[in-house]
């Protein structure tokens, strides 16, 4: 049986937060089961995946995207081991997509050609090479060599032209890397750094995304906004325990702080038009939330 969903991507990118699985414009609370691959979400309005979704397992890593460019997201899995990628597209059904990566890379799919499907990529984390196939043409050929050990990749659209850029967060000093596709190379000196991890979203809805981290003990958000800071004294959100799970919860555009507790499944969201929300228990130990960034960060032992 081939199961469709109505997964739609927002104008901004959301590829690189929490993704609106339902297609009604607001992201929806999902987790990923490590052990069994079990997938279960619930969406803004009502709940799916009941039962819950089988695919994938111990081995696998979540790596949704749209990857037929039908405007809607799809299941897909990554196997660490072999580097396959095996994608339930909403439009044409079951796909495997052999061996691209593997041990010592980890997956960064993201729509690097702005032609509207999410491209397959992976990073190697030793050497900082890039390597991406397009939904028409490859490209990153030769890889496009650019981070490597202590550096994260923390994909997103920096200049807001529509494409996904190649950027790079270093984890010792917090300066942040980035390859713009319209204006090349930048660099942004030092924000955040030992202790802080990156969370990089649209939080201001200017279809920028924005730099942005998140303290692990404290639980203090900091960002700059494409044209002016904010989070400004810090959002005290969070801490140890507890995992940024950033997504727009409450539909206006606009990218919202929120964290997932690991012990209990709980979900704590600050919407940017609504206040505080607070979702009991989806989740705990033994979930992972649906979430790219999340993936990056555990895949490199960080979380």
């Amino acid at each position: 049986m081939v199961i469709i969903f109505v997964w739609m991507v927002p104008a901004w990118g959301q590829e690189i937060a929490n993704p609106d699985l339902d297609g009604d414009g607001w992201s929806d609370i999902a987790v990923y089961q490590t052990t069994t691959g079990n997938w279960f979400a619930v969406g803004s309005e009502v709940g799916f995946f009941t039962p819950a979704l089988n695919f994938g397992g111990s081995g696998f890593i979540p790596v949704t995207g749209d990857y037929d460019g039908d405007g809607v997201i799809d299941a897909a899995v990554y196997q660490t081991s072999t580097g396959n990628w095996f994608i339930l597209q909403s439009s044409a059904g079951f796909r495997i997509v052999a061996s691209f990566g593997g041990p010592g890379f980890i997956p960064v799919p993201a729509d690097y050609d702005g032609d509207g499907w999410t491209d397959i990529a992976v990073y190697h984390t030793s050497t900082g090479n890039w390597f991406a196939v397009g939904s028409e043409v490859g490209f990153f050929t030769p890889a496009l060599n650019f981070g490597g050990s202590g550096f994260i990749p923390v994909t997103g659209d920096y200049d807001g032209d529509g494409e996904q850029d190649a950027a790079v967060y270093q984890t010792s000093t917090g300066n942040w890397f980035i390859v713009q596709s319209s204006a090349g190379f930048k660099i942004v000196a030092s924000f955040g750094g030992p202790g802080f991890i990156p969370v990089p979203a649209d939080y201001d809805g200017d279809g920028w995304t924005d730099i942005a981290v998140y303290h692990t003990s404290t639980g203090n958000w900091f960002a700059v906004g494409s044209e002016v800071g904010f989070f400004t004294p810090a959002l005290n959100f969070g801490g140890s325990g507890f995992i940024p799970v950033v997504g727009d919860y409450d539909g206006d555009g606009e990218q919202d702080a929120a964290v997932y507790q690991t012990s209990t499944g709980n979900w704590f969201i600050v919407q940017s038009s609504a206040g505080f929300r607070i979702v009991p228990s989806f989740g705990g130990s033994g979930f992972d939330p649906v979430l790219p960034i999340l993936t990056v960060l555990k895949a490199m032992g960080l979380l």
